[in-house]
């Protein structure tokens, strides 16, 4: 190896040690992140395709205060304009952001049993989690009792938040729209997600929690129910599973203040596709589960008068061929969608809060599974990944350029089953090559090879093997069809049930966590190479192997209570399965989709208001601020932006300032360093006068707008 070509070493470059972690994360809050995008550059290998080395740290076991404490934390992960959008692929999603609408944000619920330990649920508005990523959050927090067995890093999957800070080569070259790996923005995204972590950990206070489950039915419709009607239903006396599971789960998680409580967040599972915005999007957003969040949040606040900083970390299910109900893909389907489901887990969320209780512990256990020829009861798993050829026709609700042409089609498949991949038809033949990828093939050696899985059981202090759960959450690093998360859903009942039964509104399969193996369909699904079982990348014994793996941890949590409630001894001496391997990676080349400067407030200096453009005449549909802000050399969360009317902040019906961390406003830049903040009044708001943008700034008074009336 060169000099030149050296391999990254990325973590334990944040210090996490006792006061000096809250100083630095909570004080000094967006430099800790500067300077960890920083450290990551600095240190980052010039070559093109070098080795990277993530260090895992140990965990310090918390000090744990013997009642039942949770927290909650909120951080904004909106990068600035330029990097490629991850979710439809390198053939059909933007090559570089050109602003946002509606800020990506990771949100965090971290409870803490009087005897388990920490446990930290984030839930990220990003397309996919990645293993680096998740390992690098956990070496930065491990000071604080959180090792990776205890995060668990839950994408939203959204099709619009940015790629390219994945740990394999696969995902940064054809999973967004453009290819690479950018060191730092995977920094500013671990940094951010510890920053969150960090913060509620320094906030603990003793708490309560309530479980509860809604349908929301109408709002979302399986794309592939053809694939989907093949799957087999033994012993179920002809009742056939729904198509999509409409079940909405909650855990909601109050403050204790006095005798009562005070909300604080939930953490919420709901499965669905990111997808009711179109791949010809080119902004940063959320998507439906973006809108949910905002919407669950003002209703809460409406509904508790005083309660500031709620936290509604809305996480997804088992989603894999579930879509928003079919209509005009856009920002107006994304918020409908998004308004009904947030409506829905606001009831659950009220329901909730005629159960709470501090009564309350959490047992889990996790394991690391090196997937390609993995043991299951059926054989083993495929050594090699293939790519099949509907992969390359992308799924209904975002299909390629490809798709219908040069053989490429949904459906496509051997007509005899030929080896371990079965009915698989390879991607990368000889003409997908030519037209597609060229000479850029990704082979087997750039694909995700290992499979986080935890179960996370919250039950009765003293509970023991036959005590049902309050909640139980298993976790699949991938996207599991309505199929397999039913499936999985059954098997952590049963192993958890051992005799007493566990509801099945007591269950929530968590799709995209902690990793991303791609799609996890039935052996009926993957034979029918609809889009999802051509992602199913390690063929038809994939999602055995997920079921099987979870199936397990679930017996050892069972386990584990028995030991609690017993004395008993467990076979091998541990209530865990930790199986941390190897944490060396091969990202791939190496693109800076971003400038390199952090020194935000001198750029600053410079800034220019414009005019003021409305939009509708009489009633007004939007007013359009342009300015000169930040050009690209700088690489600076984009500031905030709100309206100000008769020298007070706009506020909403729910009585929150009008700013673009909300849902009615659509920033971008143009080019260079001209801006544009477009902001969309509700009827409420119309008829407001003597009205301005404030763009903040770090250094120096806001830049202002000329007036304008809505």
């Amino acid at each position: 190896m060169s000099d030149e070509c050296v391999p990254w070493t990325l973590g334990a470059l944040v210090n996490t040690d006792g006061e000096k972690t809250r100083a630095t994360a909570l004080e000094r809050g967006d430099g800790l992140r500067r300077a960890l995008s920083l450290a990551i550059a600095l240190v980052a290998s010039a070559c093109g395709g070098p080795t990277l080395h993530v260090a895992v740290r140990p965990e310090v076991p918390a000090v744990t205060a013997g009642t039942l404490r949770a927290a909650v934390s909120e951080v904004d992960l909106t990068p600035p304009p330029g990097a490629p959008l991850f979710g439809y692929a390198l053939l059909s999603a933007s090559t570089a952001a050109r602003g946002y609408r509606t800020r990506l944000k990771a949100r965090v619920v971290v409870l803490e049993g009087p005897r388990g330990g920490r446990f930290a649920l984030v839930q990220a508005d990003l397309g996919a989690p990645s293993r680096l990523l998740h390992q690098l959050v956990a070496s930065h927090v491990a000071d604080l009792g959180l090792a990776p067995d205890r995060i668990i890093l839950a994408a939203t999957h959204t099709h619009a938040a940015p790629g390219g800070y994945f740990e394999n080569g696969f995902y940064n070259d054809f999973g967004a729209g453009w290819i690479g790996f950018d060191p730092e923005l995977t920094g500013f995204l671990a940094s951010g997600i510890a920053h969150a972590i960090t913060e509620a950990v320094y906030h603990l206070a003793p708490a309560k929690i309530g479980v509860e489950s809604v349908h929301v039915p109408f709002v979302t419709e399986n794309r592939s129910p053809e694939a989907f009607r093949e799957n087999h239903c033994p012993g179920c006396g002809g009742v056939r599973i729904p198509e999509v599971n409409d079940r909405l789960t909650l855990l909601r998680v109050d403050r204790v203040v006095g005798s009562g409580t005070e909300p604080l967040g939930a953490f919420v599972v709901f499965a669905v596709h990111g997808t009711a915005v179109s791949e010809e999007n080119q902004l940063y957003h959320g998507d439906v589960l973006g809108y949910a969040s905002r919407r669950f949040a003002s209703l809460v606040k409406e509904a508790h008068p005083g309660v500031v900083g709620f936290v509604p970390a809305i996480a997804n299910g088992a989603e894999g061929d579930v879509s928003p109900v079919k209509a005009q893909q856009g920002f107006a389907h994304a918020e409908l969608t998004g308004r009904a489901i947030g409506a829905g887990a606001f009831d659950a969320f009220e329901a909730a809060g005629h159960h709470l209780t501090d009564d309350v512990d959490l047992t889990h256990a996790y394991r690391e599974v090196v997937v390609p020829g993995a043991h299951t009861t059926a054989g083993d798993v495929c050594p090699v990944p293939v790519v099949g050829v509907p992969t390359i026709a992308g799924a209904e609700d975002g299909p390629s350029m490809f798709r219908g042409h040069f053989g490429v089609y949904e459906g496509r498949r051997k007509a005899v089953p030929e080896g371990c991949q079965g009915t698989k038809e390879p991607a990368f033949g000889s003409l997908t090559q030519w037209f597609v990828l060229g000479d850029r093939m990704p082979g087997p050696e750039t694909m995700p090879r290992i499979g986080p899985f935890s179960v996370v059981a919250l039950h009765p202090r003293d509970a023991g093997p036959k005590t049902e759960p309050l909640l139980v959450l298993g976790t699949v690093p991938g996207e599991p069809t309505t199929g397999v998360g039913f499936a999985i859903a059954d098997r952590l009942a049963a192993e958890l049930g051992s005799g007493a039964g566990v509801s099945p509104d007591h269950v929530a399969v968590v799709g995209l966590t902690n990793a991303y193996l791609g799609y996890f369909t039935t052996s009926a699904e993957y034979e029918m190479q609809a889009y999802e079982g051509g992602s199913t990348f390690y063929g038809p014994l994939q999602s055995l192997l997920a079921a099987e793996q979870l199936g397990a941890l679930a017996g050892r949590v069972r386990d584990a209570l028995r030991v609690r409630s017993t004395g008993a001894a467990l076979r091998d001496g541990a209530s865990r399965i930790l199986e941390y391997r190897a944490n060396d990676y091969e990202p791939g080349p190496v693109n800076h989709f971003f400038g390199t400067r952090t020194d935000c407030a001198a750029g600053e200096a410079s800034w220019e208001a414009g005019s003021v453009e409305r939009r509708g005449g009489n009633p007004i549909v939007s007013a359009t601020f342009h300015y000169r802000g930040l050009e690209k050399s700088f690489f600076c969360s984009p500031p905030k932006i709100a309206v100000v009317c008769g020298g007070a902040p706009l506020v909403n019906r729910f009585g929150e300032a009008e700013t673009d961390d909300g849902t009615r406003f659509e920033v971008r830049r143009a080019r260079g360093e001209e801006w544009s903040a477009t902001f969309f009044p509700t009827e409420t708001e119309i008829g407001q006068q003597h009205c301005r943008f404030q763009v903040e700034r770090h250094g120096a008074p806001p830049l202002v707008s000329g007036e304008f009336s809505l």
